[in-house]
């Protein structure tokens, strides 16, 4: 903790106290042309031909007992004054406004970056694929303390940047990566994140090769579900098997990979006759097939 007292006569005399150690720091400067209109309270920043150097993380610091003349800082009307960067984009130390007493105040800086809460966007390109438009929320958030922040700023797929200032849509087809990040208003910037939006607008068709097999031997069957690019790489399927109109099997396949065959084995407890056989597809975006694969099993 420090104490400061200017005082006047002939010059001006500024000392300073470390009360911890009980040090004191005493300069006397002498101008001759002093109107004493004014006097400032200041927490200053170097600076260099590139401008203002960056502050130390001093957090907060606070000042006590500030009189003129005996009375109260407040009875003076003071007038605060942030320091901001040469072009006035960021602040770098803001000052608190008087405390009840008119002499208390504080000074603080921010230099933790903010944070960024996301909503509507996927972890990965190979999840949360939909078969729609996607809206994203973006939203900004300053430390405790901290002097505020700017909405959000991101990119899709790497194009030109863009302000969050509200939601916005993803609507193409496709798996699109959404970069983001926040600056408050002390210029700190937060590190960029990535999210994805992922679109499959297009309905699977499915195929089912014929087969024969005897009765209650293994039918071993080959299937496919085709997906035409943008796709979402997967598909949950059910094979059905009809006598006529009759439903007579039903067996749920679970996940496969699209655009590439895959086999299936069960044992066929049917009995002999011929039966048509339904493979029926919905992707993981939740098209359902446009074109259910047909065939026919023979059991003898």
């Amino acid at each position: 903790m420090f104490t400061a007292s200017i005082t006047y006569g002939t010059d001006f005399t500024l000392t300073l106290t470390d009360q911890t150690t009980g040090k004191s720091f005493t300069t006397q400067q002498t101008l001759t042309v002093a109107q004493r209109l004014s006097a400032e309270i200041i927490a200053e920043a170097s600076s260099n031909a590139l401008g203002v150097l960056p502050l130390a993380d001093f957090g907060l610091v606070a000042f006590s007992d500030c009189t003129v003349d005996g009375q109260p800082l407040s009875d003076s009307s003071p007038e605060v004054i942030d320091l901001v960067n040469s072009d006035g984009t960021w602040e770098l130390a803001v000052p608190s406004a008087l405390g009840g007493d008119g002499e208390d105040f504080s000074v603080a800086t921010d230099h933790t970056p903010p944070s960024t809460i996301a909503g509507g966007l996927a972890a990965s390109a190979s999840l949360g694929w939909i078969n729609h438009a996607q809206t994203v929320t973006l939203t900004s958030a300053d430390n405790p303390g901290g002097f505020g922040v700017y909405p959000a700023y991101y990119t899709v797929d790497g194009g030109s940047t863009q302000t969050s200032a509200a939601p916005f849509a993803v609507s193409a087809a496709g798996s699109h990566v959404v970069t983001y990040w926040s600056v408050d208003n002390a210029g700190n910037v937060e590190p960029a994140h990535a999210g994805y939006v992922n679109i499959d607008t297009t309905a699977p068709t499915t195929r089912v090769d014929a087969a024969t097999v005897k009765h209650e031997r293994t039918v071993r069957l080959r299937c496919k579900v085709k997906d035409r690019p943008p796709s979402c790489g997967n598909a949950i399927v059910t094979l059905r098997i009809f006598q006529g109109n009759t439903l007579k099997k039903r067996l749920a396949l679970g996940s496969c990979v699209t655009n590439a065959f895959f086999p299936t084995a069960w044992k066929c407890t049917l009995a002999k006759g011929s039966y048509t056989m339904k493979l029926y597809a919905t992707d993981a975006a939740g098209n359902v097939q446009s074109k259910v694969g047909a065939a026919t099993l023979t059991v003898k």
